[in-house]
This record gives C-alpha cells, sequence and structure tokens, in this order.
C-alpha cells in the first residue's frame, strides 16, 4: 500500500476503475483521505454515489451530484470552490453522460467528458493536490472514456476482488502494469490516519 500511496500523493488525475464490487468507492476514499492528510477530502458522489455517499465530517466534505446539470454546475464552479482541501475524489466519472448515447453523437458525448476532465485537470494543477476519479470499467478491461482520461491521467488502478482479497493493479496512462499489490478485504469506511 506504501507503493500506491506514494504515487498518488502526486498532483494530477489518478484514475481508480473495476467491475462492479471491487471497492473502488471504498478504495477511493480511504486512499484520499490518507493523502490528504490533515486537510479534509472533497468527496464528489454522482450517480448512485450522490445516494450512498459518505457521512460528512471535518475529515470529508461531501459534494451530491445528483444531476447532468449539477455535474456541469459543480465543475463550472470548481475554481470559486473555497477551503484548503488535502485531495478530491470525484467518484462516477461520465455517468451522467451514458445515457445521452441515445440522443447525441459520440463526438458530442466525448466533448463532454474532455470538459469534465480538463476542468478536474486545471483543478487538481491549480491547487496542487491530488484527484482520485472512480469510472466503470467497460469491456476490454479499460476504464469508461479512457481515451479521455488518458490525456490527463498520471495513471490507471484497477481493482478486482479476488476471494476476500482486493488485488490492486497499477498502470501508466498506456495501460502498461507498473506494479500490482494483493490487499487483504475491502477498505474500512473510516480510515485511520
Amino acid at each position: 500500500m506504501k507503493s500506491i500511496l506514494r504515487l498518488y500523493r502526486l498532483p494530477g488525475i489518478h484514475v481508480i476503475y473495476g467491475p462492479p464490487g471491487s471497492c473502488k468507492t471504498r478504495f477511493s476514499i480511504f486512499t484520499g483521505r490518507l493523502i490528504a492528510g490533515t486537510s479534509p477530502l472533497l468527496y464528489a458522489g454522482l450517480g448512485r454515489h450522490s445516494i450512498i455517499s459518505p457521512e460528512e465530517s471535518e475529515e470529508i466534505k461531501v459534494v451530491r451530484i445528483q444531476n447532468l446539470k449539477s455535474e456541469i454546475s459543480f465543475l463550472l464552479s470548481l475554481e470559486k470552490l473555497s477551503g484548503n482541501f488535502g485531495s478530491l475524489v470525484y467518484d462516477g466519472f461520465s455517468i451522467y453522460f451514458l445515457p445521452l448515447r441515445f440522443y447525441m453523437r459520440e463526438t458530442s458525448i466525448s466533448k463532454l467528458q474532455l470538459f469534465a476532465a480538463s476542468k478536474l485537470h486545471e483543478f487538481s494543477q491549480r491547487r496542487s493536490i491530488p484527484l482520485i476519479v472512480t469510472a466503470q470499467e467497460i469491456s476490454g478491461r479499460k476504464p469508461l472514456a479512457y481515451k479521455i482520461l488518458r490525456r490527463f491521467s498520471r495513471d490507471f488502478t484497477r481493482l478486482e476482488k479476488v476471494d476476500e482479497k482486493i488485488v490492486v493493479h497499477v498502470y501508466d496512462r498506456n495501460l502498461n502494469e507498473k506494479f500490482t499489490e494483493s490487499i487483504d478485504g475491502c477498505f474500512e469506511e473510516k480510515a485511520s490516519r
């Protein structure tokens, strides 16, 4: 876990993805709180993560993004966000763009994904903080919106649950494997610093 934390402490976008039930949200919050240090973690939950998000506390500020309009508003207001956050977890990248596939051209959806990724990257660079983005896994063991996220991310981390362990595969932006680690069980909701 030390090598993962060392990597995630660097400012920029770190993408976490994996199949359903692979503990992406818990891993993101756990890791985000550890790298935030004494500063609070900003957690932005999209889709179902806006409903089942962690409890707000001194350690975690929670933003519930419940629709596409709220997501765009949040992204546009990021630069005006007050607070000295140690890290940001953006849980559910591109979740509101998926239904648009039935109404819009693929290029329009890619432009929305590009807008979201660029605003998140800009926030991370201006604040000089790590930003953890979770995404769904699509076919070919790639994250949703890989081509867009690849432009802005430092690395990709794929989680998979094998029996009672979580296998963590860390890749560079071209999905070349850097290293793999195995961790016992899912992560506790409340991480100790």
